[in-house]
């Protein structure tokens, strides 16, 4: 079996697409296992505070996502991915001169914004190219090369931090302040180096602009076709009840930085771990939905999601939460590659990007409220309540799916 077999503009454009991906991911990863301990020590923020920054920032990408599909399906899919690479890495420099942690909420939706003008484009036009029996293991590479950059970032981050401090390799102390700040200006670099990559690298797939008008009118014309696809409705329903409880691996750091041994390097670690999970399921995953159909691997993923939230609510310490960080590193991958590839096959080909954007959209609206609410419940209960909670709404994910869903 060929690990790349795919042909034409298709493969050009997955190789470029992948590389951006992962040199982007590279620097996000740098600094991102981090950021919940910056926050926390040197801002002021509690798990309260830290889920509203986390979830005001997703907020603005999905309430974007149907808007941005929507223009990518008129001006094409290469102009979008390039503009929301620099916004990416805009917004690491921005983080840097952040002093308290509300400071934290603009920059961290500029990133969102970036976020959202990339991934409604970069999933059309690689659906554009693919063919539908091969579009699970296509998303499940470009999550697979993606993840490669998630077990780099976290490792460059920590001799950053530890040069930037001590001018030499020491990881047994506690960093400066001044060395986050920097690592946030140097996670910058690999993303401007992604948008030059799309420039060069990707050839535009969209032949049949929409037609021109309002993308606000579009946005709500997708909708009424959106809610008359009944397997579209139930697929949309089951991942907005995953959002919400799969929180996300930013609120699982800062739950890892509040235990016995939640050193920066014990939090490095277990997010090392959980992206080599990620990167070894992903391609897997892609296959998976492939043969086995995209609902039963989304079924599967669930069932993982479940066990890791489960287990985060009994472990004693930080060290234990490798376990459930590596599965739920595992479900991540399968979750993103069996997601993408069921609702791209769903989406009407003359509305691809939108359908995406609107899927987006609508199951963001979910996933916003997710670190908010786990926050919420953490501070005011506990971790551990809030951890069950989240296990309980996954179930009711997955018996959504396992009733309603009627394809493969």
């Amino acid at each position: 079996m060929k690990i790349f077999p795919f042909k034409g503009i298709g493969k050009k454009n997955l190789k470029a697409f992948s590389f951006g991906a992962m040199l982007n991911d590279t620097g996000e990863e740098m600094y991102a296992p981090y950021l919940p301990f910056f926050a926390k020590t040197f801002l002021g923020a509690g798990p309260l505070q830290y889920g509203l920054i986390e979830s005001s920032a997703e907020a603005i990408n999905r309430i974007l996502r149907a808007v941005t599909g929507a223009i990518a399906d008129r001006i094409g899919r290469k102009k979008p991915v390039i503009l929301g690479y620099i916004l990416i890495a805009t917004s690491r420099i921005f983080l840097a001169m952040a002093t308290f942690w509300i400071c934290l909420i603009p920059v961290r939706m500029l990133r969102q914004i970036g976020r959202s003008l990339r991934d409604p484009a970069r999933e059309a036009s690689i659906t554009d190219s693919i063919e539908p029996q091969m579009r699970g293991k296509a998303f499940g590479l470009l999550e697979a090369v993606d993840t490669i950059g998630s077990a780099l970032g976290p490792i460059l981050g920590l001799i950053i931090l530890s040069l930037v401090t001590f001018g030499a390799l020491n990881f047994k102390k506690q960093f400066s302040e001044v060395s986050y700040r920097w690592l946030f200006v140097f996670a910058a670099i690999p993303t401007l180096i992604s948008s030059f990559i799309i420039f060069k690298g990707v050839e535009e797939t969209l032949t049949a602009k929409a037609a021109k008008g309002s993308e606000v009118k579009r946005f709500f014309d997708g909708f009424k076709l959106y809610f008359k696809n009944k397997d579209l409705v139930v697929i949309t329903v089951a991942n907005c009840l995953l959002a919400v409880s799969a929180t996300t691996v930013q609120m699982m750091q800062f739950y890892v930085y509040t235990l016995p041994k939640g050193t920066v390097l014990v939090g490095g670690l277990v997010f090392v771990l959980y992206s080599i999970s990620h990167f070894l399921a992903a391609y897997p995953g892609g296959i998976l939905a492939d043969k086995y159909g995209k609902s039963n691997a989304l079924s599967f993923a669930i069932i993982l999601v479940i066990i890791s939230l489960a287990g985060l609510a009994f472990i004693p310490n930080a060290l234990w939460a490798v376990v459930p960080f590596i599965i739920y590193g595992i479900f991540d991958s399968i979750w993103i590659a069996s997601r993408r590839a069921i609702v791209a096959d769903l989406a009407p080909s003359d509305a691809r990007a939108q359908t995406l954007g609107s899927f987006s959209f609508i199951y963001g609206m979910a996933s916003m409220i997710s670190p908010f609410l786990f926050g919420a419940l953490a501070q005011h209960l506990s971790f551990k309540f809030a951890f069950l909670i989240c296990a309980g709404v996954a179930t009711t994910s997955l018996g959504v799916l396992k009733i309603f869903y009627k394809g493969r």
